[in-house]
């Protein structure tokens, strides 16, 4: 099959590999990864970006933005990633035979009104919207009113970093640091201020605790407007400034991944709803428990491992979330077998479950059912 993945933000440059060795957002680090494993399973891929040139890179023909008519000739689908109006503009051009996807990764807002006319308008034309959970092809049908039947769902998963960090049979306790290691590894408006505040009261009860933060805004393109804020800088610098804190910022994938291996406690007090999780899924993978709260698709990613926190009369309350932090401390000070057999389950899970190879094959299942019967399967 032929798939053409876009991006049509003009201020991101970056191509198939970029997030094997820079920091990269989510949403552009699962185009790329999903990319890069539909081309390994033998398909014509194509990757339109902001890329400055035409490139080859792990199997997928980068080419820069715009996108012509020769990039998409003869694709079986077309896959926007965050841009619905994009995919509402393709779909009105591209033949009725090409699949049009808009790839979504942002839970619904209903002050988005743009964005939401664009896509009831694509499924209205034979479009189709892609979640990355069950939870959040709920929130776009119930919260949305999309049509069930043009929202489906393919979750994301880990780098290709993290998918060996442990091998099988290798202690995970072992390999800890201790006095423990948190970490918080998502972008800052996710919850950077409040785990910073709450950080400080838990370090005054567990004086030996220390949190490393890697997050930034420049995994965004030049172009976002949390970058250019004040306010982030100064987190930044509050970081830098509170004891216990290490301020790292935002770093590749393949970093990332050698840093969890050490760090007990992904510490996520998320604030808003997460879709999927893809920072939680890399400190599962990591052999970190997690500690964060019940809201979006948390329950579902966790699938059973790590802490989540419940609100209470609709807030995440402090104690209850540094209790939660508390608890998991403790096991890992008693360092017992329990906890060595869980760790080993949870990694065991997310590195067998949350591989992109395995994503490429649910997405060329969900081709040929939206794309007509054998989509998927022409190479």
């Amino acid at each position: 099959m032929r798939v053409v993945f876009i991006n049509p933000n003009s201020s991101h440059p970056y191509d198939a590999a970029t997030p094997l060795h820079s920091p990269l957002a989510g949403s552009e680090t699962a185009q790329c990864h999903l990319a890069a494993a539909v081309a390994a399973r033998g398909h014509d891929v194509r990757m339109v970006t902001a890329t400055p040139a035409p490139s080859d890179v792990r199997g997928v023909w980068c080419l820069p933005l715009p996108a012509g008519p020769e990039a998409m000739t003869g694709a079986d689908a077309v896959v926007v990633t965050s841009d619905a109006a994009a995919a509402l503009d393709l779909r009105r051009t591209l033949p009725a035979a090409t699949a049009v996807i808009a790839w979504e990764h942002n839970f619904w807002q209903a002050n988005a009104a743009s964005h939401d006319a664009a896509l009831h308008t694509l499924v209205d034309i034979d479009g189709h919207v892609l979640c990355v959970s069950d939870w959040h092809r709920d929130n776009y049908v119930t919260a949305g009113g999309l049509d069930p039947t043009r929202v489906h769902v393919l979750r994301n998963a880990i780098a290709p970093g993290f998918a060996g960090l442990f091998a099988p049979g290798d202690p995970i306790l072992r390999a800890k640091a201790w006095p423990p290691l948190l970490a918080f590894t998502s972008v800052p408006y996710k919850g950077l201020e409040g785990a910073l505040s709450w950080f400080g009261r838990l370090r005054g009860r567990q004086p030996a605790v220390t949190l490393n933060v890697f997050s930034s805004f420049d995994i965004y393109p030049s172009d976002n407007r949390h970058r250019h804020n004040p306010a982030w800088p100064a987190l930044y610098d509050r970081c830098r400034a509170q004891p216990g804190v290490n301020y790292v910022g935002a770093v590749p994938q393949p970093r990332l991944a050698r840093a969890l291996r050490g760090v007990s406690i992904l510490f996520y007090p998320c604030a808003v709803p997460e879709t999927s999780g893809i920072a939680v899924m890399e400190a599962m993978a990591a052999g970190c428990l997690v500690i964060t709260n019940e809201q979006g698709a948390m329950r579902e990613t966790l699938a059973g491992f790590g802490a989540l926190v419940a609100p209470r009369d609709g807030m995440l309350r402090c104690d209850d979330f540094l209790a939660a932090t508390e608890s998991a401390l403790s096991s890992f000070a008693d360092a017992d077998a329990r906890l060595e057999a869980h760790l080993r389950r949870q990694v065991d899970h997310i590195t067998t479950s949350a591989r992109w190879e395995r994503r490429a094959e649910e997405f060329e299942a969900l081709l040929e059912r939206i794309a007509g019967p054998g989509a998927g399967a022409r190479a």
